[in-house]
């Protein structure tokens, strides 16, 4: 007992000493990192097939999925193909006013828009550009957001097709501007407010030999 009381003497006059040394580490240590106390604990999660669906139990958090097989997989891709290939296509009949030709278009969705309707024609026709286009059926023209399905397009319908004008061509004078451009530069209001801009931007001394160069050079 005396022993006893002697040794435990001695490691608390140890570790007292101990205490009030300084510690030094080496470069290489690494201190240990202690876990987050609000660190959430994971649990494995154990699936379980019940009739048809998997049971994933969490604690006593139950979810339920749903289980799919290859087969089933495959049929519902092979479902919507189907579904994709029943939707019934349609032809329509295409007038052409001026020039007078008949031609028809078919394949078509009753969801397609006239828009598309437009370029299938187009790439049936080539001289007939899609800007250029304008259908009608009884005299109404069809808008290009609107689908076929919405217009009562059905099989066989005749669509009158207008074309519509060329974009007039700009004519061009003799400096490469528009016509009406060199008619306002043969006026002298338009020279005198060039001058004018001239003057304000470089001074009066250096407008003059500027406003001299590009007048005759405009004027040749």
């Amino acid at each position: 007992m005396q022993s006893a009381q002697t040794e435990l003497d001695f490691i608390k006059f140890y570790l007292e000493t101990l205490s009030d040394k300084s510690v030094r580490y080496g470069d290489d240590y690494l201190a240990r990192k202690l876990p987050s106390p609000l660190r959430i604990k994971r649990v494995p999660v154990s699936p379980v097939i019940v009739k048809g669906r998997m049971e994933c139990s969490v604690n006593t958090t139950r979810m339920y999925l749903p289980l799919f097989s290859k087969k089933t997989i495959s049929e519902s891709i092979a479902s919507e193909t189907k579904s994709e290939s029943q939707t019934p296509k349609l032809q329509v009949t295409v007038k052409v006013l001026k020039p007078s030709s008949t031609f028809t278009i078919g394949s078509l969705s009753p969801k397609d828009t006239v828009h598309q309707l437009k370029q299938r024609i187009y790439q049936q026709q080539s001289s007939l550009p899609v800007n250029r286009q304008r259908l009608l059926i009884k005299g109404k023209v069809l808008a290009d957001q609107k689908s076929l399905e919405e217009l009562s397009i059905n099989e066989g319908t005749v669509i009158h097709l207008m074309v519509t004008a060329a974009p007039a061509t700009p004519v061009i004078g003799r400096f490469g501007v528009s016509a009406e451009t060199e008619k306002k530069m043969s006026t002298p209001e338009f020279w005198a407010a060039l001058e004018k801009t001239i003057i304000d931007q470089v001074g009066e001394v250096d407008a003059k030999l500027v406003f001299s160069k590009v007048k005759s050079s405009l004027s040749a």
